[in-house]
Order: structure tokens, then sequence, then C-alpha cells
């Protein structure tokens, strides 16, 4: 990965690149069309838990794309690794900020929790079964009885409502300071009209929350019933307002046609 970053953000940002490794050799390379992104496309380095993806994104100003979980014993390893982050970016002459890290989850979610931990029937032991096959690593420990279980108690996922959602998302933004993007890693844990279903209830209910565009009309609605007897009184008062002076028109201009 370093040799190949090496090569690659020179290249993005405009040099003529001549290097030699032991899996590949270039000679004065360069691209035929520059990024249409300046001064270069947005590049991520994924981290785990070592410090070397931190290293990396930090000595090219690259964001940082965390892929190893979201318990709070993991957020702590993230904070660490977002700080080697930032010490190497100002080491080489680069900024990264907090915007530009991101942090991925296992979510699914349901109008209600029990339907959210139901749906995941479908396909999470089976999923668990592929991890410990394939994955260097594992969230869950491969000898425990429960899988799902152990999941749902130990920040493995977020797995509920979207309230449940927010407040587990709170809770990760609160352990790291602030980070810059939530990214839902995709499953087959629930079946598609669910997973369907939970990606619309993650947008419609998870999203707004945190980029506030919903903050205006909730306060414009909290007004209104706060104040609803006023304001009742208030139309009231202008209706009776508005038919007094029609009368008062009418009654002028009978007034004018009888001279």
């Amino acid at each position: 990965m370093a040799e190949s970053l090496e090569v690659i953000v020179p290249l993005l940002e405009g040099e003529t690149v001549t290097r030699e490794t032991d899996w590949f050799t270039i000679r004065d390379a360069r691209l035929q069309m520059q990024p249409y992104t300046r001064p270069k496309m947005e590049m991520a380095v994924t981290s785990i838990r070592s410090p070397a993806g931190a290293i990396e994104a930090g000595k090219y100003g690259a964001g940082l794309l965390v892929l190893g979980g979201t318990s709070d014993d993991a957020m702590a390893y993230h904070v660490k690794n977002w700080e080697v982050c930032q010490e190497t970016a100002a080491e080489h002459g680069r900024t990264v900020a907090r915007d530009q890290w991101r942090i991925t989850a296992w979510v699914h979610l349901a109008e209600t929790r029990e339907k959210a931990i139901s749906d995941i029937d479908h396909g999470f032991l089976d999923w668990f079964e592929y991890s410990k096959a394939i994955l260097p690593g594992t969230p869950i420990p491969f000898d425990t009885p429960d899988p799902k279980q152990y999941a749902l108690d130990n920040q493995v996922a977020i797995i509920g409502t979207p309230d449940d959602a927010i407040r587990e998302i709170e809770r990760m933004q609160a352990a790291a300071g602030g980070f810059g993007k939530l990214l839902a890693l995709a499953h087959n844990w629930a079946p598609f009209a669910d997973v369907k279903r939970s990606y619309e209830l993650l947008a419609r209910y998870v999203v707004p929350h945190f980029t506030h565009n919903l903050d205006a009309r909730r306060a414009s609605y909290d007004f209104g019933t706060d104040h609803i007897e006023e304001m009742r009184k208030d139309v009231g008062t202008a209706i009776e307002s508005s038919q007094k002076a029609y009368e008062a028109h009418r009654k002028s201009k009978g007034a004018k046609a009888a001279e």
C-alpha cells in the first residue's frame, strides 16, 4: 500500500514519476488526463486497528476510512489512530480535517427494535460463518454460543429503530470528538425488502437529525403548538375585524347612494 501511494499521489498531483519496486517498475510515468476534481480527487486510506493506514493517510492528506468496529473499545483505537493521522500530516506539510474521517458500521433498522432483530435471522448466522472462514479478524468470538446476541450486547452493530441509530451514532461522535461521515456497510443479514426499508428509515429519520435539515420545520411546529390558543384567538379577531370593516363599507355605500 505504501509503495503504491508513493506513485499514485504524485501522479494525481501532476508529477512525472520513476519508481522501481519488487512488484512494479515505472519510468517517466505521467497521467494523460488530470483529475476533474482539483487539486486531485478525494482519497481515503483504510484503517482497522494498527496505525499503518493512519500514517499513510496523514502522509498524503487523505481521508481515513475506518473498518475496525464501533464499540467503545474500538472507538478508543480509532481516536488514537486519528491522532496519528494528524501528527503524520503535520510532519509532511499536509492537513487533514475531521470531515475526511469516515467510520463504517453494520446497520439494520426497522419500525420496532423487535422487528429489526427478527429481520436479521434471515442471514446473520450465514454471514458469521462466512466471516469466520475468510476474515483475518471478526468482532464476534468464533466460539460464542449465540453470535447474534453477542452482537446486540457488545455494540457490534446498530440494530433497532431510527432512534436507536441516532443514539448510537451520538455515542460514537462523543467518543471520537466528532467525525465526518458514517458509512453503513452493505450486508445480506435481512431480506432485501427489509434492507431497502432500513435504508429508507436511515435516510428519512436518521440523516436529517445530523444534517439539521428539519430543524427549521421542527422549530416552526413547536412554536405553533406552543402558541396555538393565541393564534386561534388572533385568527378569530382578524375575521371579526374584517367582517366589521366590510359591514361598515356597505353602510357607507348605502348612505352615499341615498344622497
